[in-house]
């Protein structure tokens, strides 16, 4: 019987990894229900306690491993080639690529091209580009037939043929095509003039339109959203993508156009071309979750563990095998560590273009309170009892609330309280949300709908 009952839980040893980050990985996944009991184990020894970090946002995130790295690189622990970053989603590498980039940090994305390297990403950027530049010839060319215009790659050359004819832009071109041209029929004439006139639509636009209002026009109107969104999960992960470059857009929202436009892509174009630079050496890796089986680093960071991101949304709708499925996966991004393991929250992400508060992952309720190092402050409060449910959440929650050193100024604003803003006009405070950079202030506007605010960034007036 007692020999039944080894095989029936037996215990596995791990070679790569220290016993605490083990111990972490077998408290997620014993979780799952029907799952045969069996418990990895290192003779490597403890090792170092895992660290928890809550970020104010998925910059602060980011800005926080940066930190980290150099520490680490600093004291011998650890090259930058020895790290990596794990991620639920391919949209969590933007905030990563641009902190590391300005902190001269080498990275390497692993399964997908870089931020901007991305189809959908150079598809709307090309959108972007012949919009501020209609002289833009390889934009042109990119974008005339995305999403399919029966307009083909001959019909394409032709037009280019006839540009350097004449001395002009394919865009130029096309605003003066004879009804006979060679090789171009009167169905592909008509949709070369109907993509002229939107262009020109889109290009009138952006002279009056902010830049996040201008790059949600341009999805609409070409129809690119719906190109996207064709109800698979890889239409659903190329549309992430999209709408993190509209996070991206929106932080020059208060640019007057069509400005922002302009100061955009030229901030794209500077991260392209370092984009472009040959690192002359390994940096930290950044890979999906998906892909790190089998893989193992000395230091590994797991980012986004919020409910929604990790587990995802999709498995919290799908029930409790969706759960599982995410708890297993967890469980082998953390068996990849080997020496050193940061589990990473944000307070505040942006999703989709908009920042949401967050609500760190059910996964970290399910690690031992012991096994945590959660760098605190005066006033964070920690629970006593690891065992009470919830405990490592509110250990979490109470960091990210803990003290602000910075005094800000009192709020201001409250619940629907009538103002008034030099661009969107008249509106409703919907909420009003004391934060440690200040009060931020969600609006909805009568003619320019819902926006957020941080009340030190925007002139506001009170009208009651």
């Amino acid at each position: 019987m007692a020999r039944r009952r080894r095989a029936q839980h037996p215990r596995l040893q791990n070679y790569r990894s220290t016993q605490n980050i083990l111990a972490a990985a077998n408290a997620v996944v014993s979780r799952n229900s029907g799952r045969t009991p069996k418990k990895l184990w290192s003779d490597a020894g403890d090792g170092p306690p895992i660290t928890g970090y809550v970020a104010d946002s998925e910059h602060d995130e980011a800005a926080f491993v940066a930190e980290e790295v150099d520490r680490l690189t600093d004291a011998g622990e650890a090259t930058p080639g020895q790290v990596a970053v794990f991620y639920r989603t391919n949209a969590q590498s933007r905030a990563f690529e641009e902190v590391f980039i300005r902190s001269g940090l080498p990275y390497k994305v692993v399964g997908g091209a870089r931020r901007t390297g991305r189809r959908e990403v150079r598809d709307l950027l090309a959108y972007l580009r012949l919009i501020a530049n209609p002289r833009d010839a390889v934009s042109f060319g990119r974008i005339v037939n995305v999403p399919r215009r029966k307009i083909g790659d001959k019909t394409v050359a032709e037009v280019e043929r006839l540009a350097r004819r004449r001395g002009v832009t394919p865009f130029e071109a096309v605003a003066s095509l004879l009804p006979d041209a060679e090789g171009i029929n009167a169905g592909a004439a008509a949709a070369l003039e109907a993509f002229h006139r939107l262009i020109e639509g889109l290009r009138a636009a952006s002279t009056a339109l902010p830049l996040p209002q201008l790059v949600e026009r341009v999805l609409t109107d070409t129809g690119y959203r719906d190109h996207l969104r064709d109800g698979t999960p890889e239409g659903e992960e190329r549309w992430a993508n999209v709408t993190e470059l509209t996070g991206l857009a929106a932080e020059h929202a208060e640019l007057e156009p069509p400005t922002g436009l302009t100061r955009f892509l030229e901030q794209v174009a500077l991260v392209s071309d370092v984009d472009s630079l040959d690192g002359g050496g390994a940096g930290v890796t950044l890979i999906t979750l998906h892909q790190v089986k089998g893989l193992e680093f000395p230091v590994v960071f797991i980012a986004g563990l919020e409910e929604g991101l990790l587990p995802h949304i999709r498995a919290l709708e799908a029930g409790e095998s969706g759960i599982a499925e995410e708890r297993r996966l967890t469980y082998v991004g953390i068996t990849r560590a080997q020496r050193r393991l940061y589990l990473l929250h944000a307070f505040r992400r942006h999703l989709y273009g908009a920042p949401q508060l967050a609500a760190a992952s059910r996964f970290l309720d399910e690690l031992p309170k012991e096994l945590l190092d959660i760098p605190g402050r005066p006033g964070a409060g920690v629970p006593v009892n690891p065992r009470v449910p919830g405990a490592v959440r509110a250990a979490v929650h109470a960091h990210a609330v803990r003290p602000n050193p910075v005094e800000v100024a009192p709020q201001r604003f409250r619940d629907g309280m009538r103002v008034g803003h030099a661009r969107y006009g008249q509106g409703t405070i919907l909420k009003s949300t004391m934060t440690r950079g200040g009060e931020e202030v969600v609006i909805r506007f009568d003619t320019s709908g819902v926006k957020i605010f941080a009340v030190a960034d925007a002139a506001l007036e009170m009208l009651g």
